[in-house]
């Protein structure tokens, strides 16, 4: 059996705890530099903390959204993927996105009515995924019986 004692001035005892705290808070912003150097990779991304930046982002692709109409939703992307999220992530990949290095996270979803889309004066909708405040993905689409699905990009 070995028995260590230790005596230390308050002075000390302080030091080392300061030192403690500092070497944890640099740790935490290494990880989460780190997470964020992950996320660079997925292609790009927007801010879309707010709303009005929501607004903003999909209004360079032409649409026009009701802002008081918005539906938010925690989701999952999932880890593991099967041939729907592939394809999904597909079409991610011709916007300039990429969802693969966001597998496994939770994400907000943000579902806004499209008030300009041609021929469909209804039932269609912006969705945007939404991680730490940033745009990652997203798509328009039509939840009518014959609907679609498409990137931002306007396809007509």
């Amino acid at each position: 059996m070995f028995i260590v004692s230790l005596r230390a001035s308050k002075y000390k005892f302080v030091v080392v705890l300061l030192s403690i705290a500092c070497v944890l808070l640099i740790g935490s912003f290494l990880c989460r530099a780190a997470r964020s150097a992950g996320r660079e990779t997925g292609g790009i991304s927007a801010p879309g903390q707010t709303l009005e930046e929501q607004a903003e982002f999909l209004s360079r692709y032409g649409w026009e959204i009701d802002l008081e109409a918005v539906e938010k939703t925690q989701i999952t992307i999932p880890a593991d993927w099967e041939e729907v999220y592939t394809r999904y992530n597909e079409l991610q990949k011709t916007e300039g996105f990429d969802l693969y290095p966001y597998r496994g996270q939770q994400a907000e979803r943000f579902r806004y009515p499209v008030t300009n889309y041609p021929d469909h004066p209804e039932n269609v909708y912006a969705d945007l995924l939404v991680i730490d405040g940033m745009i990652v993905g997203g798509d328009i689409c039509c939840v009518e019986l014959d609907g679609f699905l498409h990137g931002f990009t306007h396809k007509q």
